[in-house]
């Protein structure tokens, strides 16, 4: 220990005033980089608490469109599969669609046909009249005529 007492006494003799400047500006100069390190230090610790709770809402919508994309995978699987289904039940009628419709248009026609004749028929056997009913009508019926298609 006495050897270091002794080596605070030398360098004590050896400091010259320019000397203790040039220390004294160059501690200074250091305190200040350590306080502008500790201040950005502060901030960039700041910053990655934002980015961590920045983080977990992005984690949180991840989750959500993970959660949409699965939703909209199933309902797009589900819509294939009703789209097989169509083409199987579905598809052979609508081929045909045309064809059912010229025949129940033919149908309809004869029924219509058939209708008038009926309705000629009451008039000559029941002397109905269509468009009104008499007081001495023994027959009564509502006046229909089916619209041609």
């Amino acid at each position: 220990m006495a050897a270091a007492s002794n080596h605070r006494k030398e360098l004590k003799r050896n400091i010259t005033p320019h000397t203790f400047d040039v220390f004294n500006t160059t501690a200074s100069g250091i305190t200040g980089v350590i306080a502008t390190v500790k201040t950005k230090i502060k901030k960039v610790e700041a910053e990655i608490k934002i980015d961590g709770i920045n983080r977990l809402d992005f984690e949180k919508h991840r989750l959500q469109l993970e959660t949409k994309r699965a939703e909209l995978e199933a309902k797009l699987a589900e819509n294939e599969e009703w789209t097989k289904g169509y083409d199987m039940n579905i598809g052979p009628f609508q081929k045909t669609y045309a064809e059912n419709t010229r025949k129940i248009g033919g149908i309809y026609g004869n029924a219509r046909k058939n209708h008038q004749e009926g309705i000629r028929m009451l008039m000559r056997e029941f002397d109905y009249h269509p468009p009104y009913k008499r007081h001495s009508d023994t027959f009564s019926a509502v006046p229909f005529n089916p619209r041609p298609v």
